[in-house]
């Protein structure tokens, strides 16, 4: 079943209600507090879990907003809210993208003042209980770029104001069954082989250094020196070498069905709850081997897919960051949560990368957002009086036919 959103930009001067401005990550030593805030977020509950977020560019020049994997992913059911309440269990698609191959659709572009409109279900992407009330936050990380700098990703935190959703009485109306994906070639045996035993040699060596190394790379990327923090994180890289070295829990498709929605360059689609790991065609895109430090290659894409599933070491990480950059913001207690932390933090020490040395390499994992037009694929522009009298309506849109994309 494939998703149909109804997605409308509008003008307009940011709405009532508790907003959280996103603050623009700042490679020149100016704190979050001293940032000129960039993005506006807020929710609002239609009918059952039914949810409408509005993204509003807050500052006076356009932004170039990553399309796949967040708030705005009009094609897999992404993690755009969590979700709290009757023990709700994430259903739905963890993505990574490459930076270095993204495509022009790929990318929203929101003017100053304009704002992205998006209606979708949480049931597409949580297993919730029938008749059951819920709590609903956009929590997490964005990248963007400014227009005549192409190059420069900015990573934003964001957090909304809080809503409750409801359960529909029928989950039957929301779930859907994917296809069989198809299996490996004898070329792409090869290179996955050769690609997950270097994911084993990256996670332990990351773990033997969270357990007793004295490099400073750990205290970088997950801000503690606490033992509990340490074995924590290697116990999970420990996971993801014993599941990239033997028959484990996963299975691996080397490539996509149609849909799994591999648009943008997505790199890689992991489905925790089904215990399956995509790769899209921007996988193989990406360099299959780097020693770079700040680079994550194919082995390192496919360790933060592996630190996604539930069934490799529970809970599965989150995309709370993406690149770099972004999971150098993080508090301990979100790098815990990051796939790309352990991506990151894997790269530097099996490279050896000293706490001062990494650069931010071209290619990045990470989520990658995507938005698409209305019923018809298109863009309308909406006057601000008209969209909150739509807003407002009974029946108002809710996306026509959502389903789960698998």
């Amino acid at each position: 079943m494939w998703f149909r959103y109804l997605i409308v930009f509008v003008f307009l001067s940011v709405v009532a209600g508790n907003p959280i401005l996103l603050l623009p990550k700042q490679t020149s030593g100016v704190s979050r507090e001293e940032a000129q805030a960039v993005i506006d977020v807020q929710l609002r509950s239609l009918t059952n879990s039914t949810v409408k977020v509005l993204i509003t560019n807050i500052t006076k020049e356009k932004l170039r907003i990553i399309r796949r994997g967040g708030l705005l992913d009009d094609k897999l059911p992404t993690k755009k809210v969590v979700v709290t309440g009757a023990n709700p269990v994430f259903t739905g698609a963890e993505v990574t993208y490459t930076k270095a191959h993204l495509s022009p659709e790929a990318f929203m572009n929101l003017a100053p003042n304009q704002t992205a409109e998006l209606i979708f279900d949480a049931a597409d992407s949580y297993g919730l209980l029938p008749r059951a009330e819920y709590s609903a936050i956009a929590d997490g990380m964005l990248e963007y770029t400014r227009f005549g700098d192409n190059k420069t990703f900015l990573s934003a935190p964001y957090r909304s104001n809080v809503i409750k959703i409801a359960a529909s009485k029928d989950p039957g109306n929301y779930l859907a069954t994917r296809a069989t994906l198809t299996t490996c070639t004898d070329e792409h045996t090869r290179l996955m082989q050769a690609n997950l035993h270097r994911t084993a040699e990256m996670a332990r060596a990351a773990a033997a250094d969270a357990r007793n190394g004295n490099s400073g790379l750990f205290q970088k990327f997950f801000m503690s020196q606490s033992q509990a923090d340490r074995q924590e994180v290697a116990d999970r890289l420990e996971a993801i070498a014993k599941e990239a070295t033997t028959q484990g829990t996963l299975t691996y498709y080397c490539e996509a069905s149609e849909n799994d929605s591999c648009g943008g360059n997505i790199a890689a689609i992991t489905y925790p709850t089904e215990n399956r790991v995509v790769n899209c065609p921007g996988y193989y895109e990406s360099q299959q081997t780097s020693n770079q430090c700040g680079y994550v290659d194919q082995a390192g894409i496919s360790l933060h897919e592996f630190s996604h599933a539930t069934s490799v070491y529970a809970p599965g990480t989150d995309d709370i960051a993406y690149g770099l950059q972004g999971v150098l913001q993080l508090n301990t207690q979100q790098a815990k949560r990051n796939a790309d932390s352990f991506a990151y933090y894997a790269n530097a020490v099996f490279n050896n990368c000293g706490t001062e040395s990494m650069q931010q390499g071209t290619q990045n994992g990470g989520h990658n957002m995507g938005l698409g037009g209305g019923e018809n694929g298109e863009v309308t522009i909406t006057p601000r009086e008209q969209r909150f009298g739509q807003e407002n309506r009974k029946g108002d849109p809710q996306g026509a036919n959502h389903g789960l994309g698998q």
